[in-house]
């Protein structure tokens, strides 16, 4: 998926983190020790979801119902404290989480666009994550808070390091009410109200210092409906219904003044579900659903999944899967403005959603000790929206026709001898369109993992194959990468334990695409990491 994952619906503890001004994340780079568990749902996912989840789902749960202090430090002032609270008081259950981390950044050089002069530069950055749940029998309140700041770079196209600087800012109140009617039959509401900001200042060629806020407020209410029947028929059926308002964005310049980034915004999504899993026999079992979903401005979508699974023998499943979804267009996308006139970019109010169908045919092999999972699929996308960089100014358009790509993905998991255990992927992507070599078509991971006694230690490895940008109308193609991680771990004593950790082991130098075509080289990433750290558990 690109940078901003605009193509991809994150959720965290179930709340949506996508913008809707851009879709990018509202909260980059949640720290691994907050994390209780992350899972990837390949494949289109609206039928469930609404927009966002074209390509996958990713899925995160907080940690909860524990007490422990996570610490650590590293290279050029890394620090990072994250604190579990979890306590029953008065028939109420507490969790909280809190966490502060601090980066001074890394030394990086960096081509400057129009001039392709190299600059020297660094990526700091300081995080603050606040995540309170409260519950007391059906009923739940949770509170989210995360703020990112980051400085240097590259922001608004250029490196400044004495003004570059951007903040974003994430909250939520969420509540929810879980009923039992019947033993069968459970019904949940819920109402969200949320705001997301994201604040910019750095300089610009012809602008000098300048400073633009993009902002949204809204709210969400939805109910959810599980119904068995007689053990054979589990429904899901349900409503959403969220509104999002986009504020009025100024973007300040030194030497030209104001001008108006988008206009105040509206948008209004209406979302309804079903789905059945029918369990035809003790080894087949048909999943049928479909969610319609309306936005105000946009249009309306229709997203249907089909899933049949055949339960071979013990230990063979195969399953024949297929699935639609949609991406409704950012506000960017259909309502930014050209700034001062400059040519620089400018929404397209008639941009469709872009849709995508995805056929999948999966085996699964599993034993007690092994586990292998094969994938193969077919993506066909219409109406899909690009930037056209050869207008002026740029502009988003969807692409006439269709076009499609196909893929392998092979996954394993295996326990070995001597308290060793492996576990990988690979991918191969086929006919990938011209606009999506941004990505890799080859991919893969490894990792092994060794534990005995007080010791656990691990070693991953992590591959993507050439990837390729547009530099003007000249294509620029980035070379293959491997990059090794490694994490040495000791159990202290029963509620003690230390780590040594190592990203980019090998201080691997490599780059990553640009989506913005007056840069001629690609994005340099990180060197060798070194932090140390600790985990302590308390009553």
């Amino acid at each position: 998926s690109s940078t901003s994952s605009r193509e991809v619906l994150i959720l965290v503890d179930g709340v949506r983190l996508n913008r809707e001004f851009d879709n990018a994340t509202a909260v980059p780079m949640l720290p691994l020790n907050m994390i209780e568990k992350v899972e990837f749902i390949r494949g289109p996912g609206s039928a469930l979801y609404g927009s966002n989840a074209f390509l996958g789902v990713i899925d995160i749960s907080l940690r909860k119902a524990q007490n422990n202090l996570y610490s650590s430090v590293g290279e050029q002032g890394f620090v990072q404290n994250h604190i579990s609270f979890s306590h029953d008081w008065a028939g109420y259950n507490i969790n909280a989480l809190l966490g502060l981390s601090k980066d001074d950044g890394r030394a990086l050089v960096l081509e400057q666009p129009n001039t392709a002069e190299l600059v020297s530069s660094e990526d700091p950055s300081r995080a603050i994550d606040l995540n309170l749940t409260v519950t007391r029998d059906a009923h739940q309140v949770n509170i989210m808070h995360f703020e990112r700041e980051q400085k240097g770079f590259y922001l608004l196209g250029d490196v400044d390091n004495q003004f570059n600087e951007s903040n974003n800012r994430f909250s939520s109140a969420h509540y929810q009410l879980k009923q039992k009617w019947q033993n069968d039959i459970e019904t949940s509401y819920r109402a969200r109200v949320f705001r997301e900001t994201y604040d910019i200042i750095g300089t610009k060629p012809f602008l000098g210092l300048s400073s633009a806020k993009q902002s949204s407020d809204g709210f969400e209410l939805g109910v959810r409906n599980q119904l068995s029947i007689n053990g054979q028929n589990q429904f899901l059926f349900g409503l959403d219904y969220r509104k999002v308002e986009i504020q009025e964005s100024i973007l300040s310049s030194q030497f030209v003044g104001t001008d108006l980034f988008n206009e105040e915004i509206s948008r209004e999504i209406f979302g309804a579900y079903v789905q059945n899993q029918w369990q035809i026999h003790q080894d087949l079992e048909l999943t049928v659903g479909a969610r319609w979903d309306d936005y105000s401005g946009i249009g309306s979508s229709l997203s249907p999944r089909v899933g049949i699974t055949y339960q071979v023998n013990e230990f063979n499943t195969l399953k024949l899967l297929y699935g639609e979804a949609f991406r409704a267009p950012t506000t960017n996308e259909t309502d930014i403005l050209d700034v001062f006139g400059f040519g620089q970019l400018e929404g397209n109010s008639e941009l469709s959603p872009e849709t995508i169908n995805t056929l999948e045919l999966v085996w699964r092999y599993e034993e007690e000790r092994h586990a292998l999972n094969v994938t193969v699929f077919e993506n066909i996308v219409k109406d899909a929206i690009f930037r056209d960089n050869t207008q002026t100014p740029p502009t988003f358009f969807n692409a006439d026709g269709e076009y499609s790509w196909q893929g392998l993905e092979v996954e394993m998991q295996a326990k070995l001898p001597l308290n060793f255990s492996i576990s990988g992927n690979v991918s191969f992507i086929k006919n990938l369109a011209k606009a999506d070599e941004e990505q890799a078509s080859r991919l893969a991971s490894l990792i092994i993992d060794y534990q005995r006694a007080q010791w656990r230690w691990n070693i991953s490895a992590n591959f993507a194959g050439k990837r390729a940008f547009l530099s003007g109308t000249e294509q620029v193609t980035l070379d293959r990468y491997q990059l090794f991680n490694s994490k040495l771990q000791y159990q202290a004593a029963d509620n003690v334990s230390l780590y040594v950790q190592a990203k980019n082991l090998l201080d691997k130098d490599y780059l990553s695409p640009f989506e913005d075509d007056t840069y001629t080289l690609g994005i340099p990433n990180r060197g060798r990491e070194w932090s140390v750290g600790a985990k302590v558990e308390f009553n």
